[in-house]
């Protein structure tokens, strides 16, 4: 065990502490304190001839004080230190509860799997085979294994309990198609202007992470995928510097997949914002995503584009979700057919779509740290997080742009604000 000295003190000298001048030792503020819990557990010292033996009544009998040892009193057995009183404080096997959760759960865990053994298992200790010992290092088990002769229960218990799980029923689960299958002109309808939930989005990612493990793998293209990704690369270099300066910070894997992701959406953008933008249809619209179904169809096509093929490979190994990049096209398909806003709820769908979707793309490479996501909760946290991080993004621009667009004929405030504020 390591523990911190918070105040500093001078502890006393045990019994089997050697070379040691004095009666006591100083441990200074912030000092870091070793404790060597191996031989706290093994010595005889302290414990007795027969302290490696295994016995699990040892801490039912009183041991008598040895050196400036107390000794140990069953009956006092609450009152000593332990972790909840004392950060340093240690008294081997069975102080009272240790203040650690992690062991905490892992006792319940250990205790539901052992139910679960016995209501289908007999155990019968088999032949002795020899002295049964203890030995420890970050726990405490024995050296040889504890044998025993195992067959299944036949009782009524055991059969009730032999039955396996039963049916789960999802009726009323919240659930999501992995793509959208309506048209995308369908998207710009009043009942379709809707923002995907965090827990919808979070059962996406976990359905195409198992879709994806189950993959034949494909044929090695090294030689294309390497120009594909050079490409978009060059793309996201030349046209986004400071996107790119940050794609830096990234591994290989990473940064090849950010890339890929900002080229598809800078060719999406180009469709409703780029120099051909005035003769854009909601047609050319439909055409991109088929394109885009093309590409999340993992295993059915062969995809020749480069840009489409470093997309494909990127799905692949980060396990992208096919959601965002068509709800992304739901946003160019709104910036085709509307320049006004009327509240801000449909402003917010807006913002989503063309925003906050680059957050739930690049989810899989930047944001799931599985040491901040190890609970459904906190996924879901993160890509609320993230949506909220794109939407801001979107709205900060168009606060900054309202003269530019202003001139184009847009405007994005929300019409029921103007009319409030009388603008």
């Amino acid at each position: 065990l390591i523990r911190r000295c918070v105040g500093g003190d001078d502890v006393p000298v045990g019994p089997l502490c050697k070379d040691v001048e004095g009666d006591t030792v100083s441990f200074l503020p912030g000092q870091d304190i070793f404790i060597s819990t191996w031989s706290l557990q093994r010595s005889q010292t302290l414990w007795g001839e027969d302290a490696s033996r295994f016995n699990p009544h040892r801490w039912k009998e009183s041991i008598p004080g040895k050196g400036g040892w107390l000794g140990y009193n069953p009956d006092k057995v609450a009152t000593y230190q332990d972790e909840r009183a004392s950060d340093y404080a240690f008294l081997p096997f069975g102080a009272g509860q240790r203040k650690c959760v992690g062991d905490q759960f892992a006792l319940l865990e250990a205790e539901a799997v052992l139910v679960a053994l016995l209501q289908r298992f007999e155990f019968k200790a088999a032949e002795h085979r020899g002295d049964v010992e203890i030995t420890t290092g970050a726990t405490i088990h024995t050296a040889g294994g504890l044998f025993a002769e195992i067959s299944h229960r036949t009782d009524r218990r055991a059969r009730k309990n032999g039955k396996g799980r039963k049916p789960v029923s999802t009726q009323g689960f919240a659930s999501m198609e992995k793509r959208l299958t309506g048209s995308v002109a369908q998207r710009i309808q009043p009942d379709a202007l809707v923002v995907p939930t965090a827990r919808e989005l979070r059962m996406l990612f976990t359905a195409q992470k198992e879709d994806v493990r189950k993959l034949a793998d494909a044929p090695e293209l090294e030689d294309a995928l390497e120009k594909a990704y050079k490409q978009c690369q060059e793309i996201t270099k030349e046209y986004s510097k400071t996107f790119y300066l940050g794609s830096q910070l990234l591994d290989k894997d990473e940064q090849r997949v950010v890339w890929a992701i900002y080229d598809w959406c800078r060719s999406t953008d180009e469709l409703v914002d780029g120099p051909e933008a005035a003769n854009t249809t909601m047609d050319d619209l439909e055409i991109w995503e088929d394109r885009l179904n093309k590409i999340f169809q993992l295993e059915a096509l062969e995809v020749t584009d480069p840009s489409d093929l470093a997309m494909r490979d990127s799905v692949k190994k980060f396990s992208l979700i096919q959601r965002p990049f068509q709800d992304m096209i739901g946003g160019m398909a709104m910036d085709l057919v509307k320049d006004r806003y009327e509240t801000f709820y449909e402003l917010e769908v807006y913002c989503y779509r063309v925003a906050g979707t680059v957050g739930i793309m690049t989810l899989p490479v930047l944001g799931f740290d599985p040491m901040q996501n190890f609970t459904e909760d906190l996924q879901e946290q993160t890509i609320a997080a993230a949506m909220s991080l794109g939407v801001a993004f979107q709205l900060t621009n168009i606060l900054r742009d309202i003269g530019e667009d202003a001139q184009r004929g847009r405007i994005y405030v929300p019409l029921e604000d103007l009319r409030r504020f009388g603008i």
